[in-house]
């Protein structure tokens, strides 16, 4: 009879891989489904600090999803290879993760009207909580080794690793509530705006109708 453990174990690698194709899948097929609109909106505009900061953002997902789903189903892994796979994710995602934060700030700058002490704000959140952020993800980096896997033909790929990146993650939590409050200021500023201009009438409009189909 076969040790639970062991069939505890298979079920939980398996798992992991149906997750990780599925993921991968979805990346690709979100990808393909506005391609076109890439090619024409972003490809063909002029080149800007912008624009490589979208096609950093918008590519270094694929390169570690690809390489990491590569080594995790194909069999004749090499440890090396393995434990490099498993290193490239989470330096790609710190950079995808890092880039779409700029991009998410200049945004929000712009709805301050680029006001330098937004600017500055920004700048000091950011560096306060990217610093310590690549501590962490150094720490994590280092800790990730090779172990034999005990279904070497259907799971070639298997590390261990420090499970510690749930802090960089609560410092990203952190900058992007700065970034939400700095967004809804101007969103309510601007909604008091058009609620004093013509926004009475429509409510009261949406009221009438509404009230009508309920006593109707």
């Amino acid at each position: 009879m076969a040790d639970p453990a062991i069939i505890e174990s298979f079920f939980r690698f398996m798992k992991s891989n149906y997750i990780e194709v599925a993921g991968t899948a979805v990346l690709y097929y979100d990808y393909l489904l506005t391609f076109d609109s890439e090619v024409a909106l972003i490809w063909k505009s002029p080149w800007s600090l912008v624009k490589v900061l979208f096609l950093i953002m918008r590519y270094a997902p694929f390169v570690d999803v690809t390489s990491k789903v590569y080594y995790d189903i194909t069999p004749g892994t090499t440890p090396e290879g393995c434990v490099a796979a498993t290193r490239i994710s989470p330096v790609c995602i710190s950079i995808g993760v890092i880039v779409a934060e700029i991009l998410l700030a200049i945004r929000t700058w712009s709805l301050w009207r680029r006001n330098n002490y937004v600017a500055l704000i920004f700048f000091a959140t950011g560096v306060g909580c990217t610093v310590p952020s690549m501590f962490v993800i150094r720490d994590y980096f280092h800790s990730i080794f090779y172990i034999p896997s005990p279904f070497p033909l259907l799971f070639p790929c298997v590390t261990t690793k420090r499970d510690n990146l749930y802090i960089s993650y609560a410092l990203l939590i952190g900058f992007e509530a700065v970034i939400l409050a700095f967004t809804v200021v101007p969103g309510v500023k601007a909604w008091k705006i058009t609620l004093r201009q013509d926004g009475i009438q429509r409510w009261l409009g949406l009221v009438m109708v509404l009230t009508f189909f309920l006593l109707t």
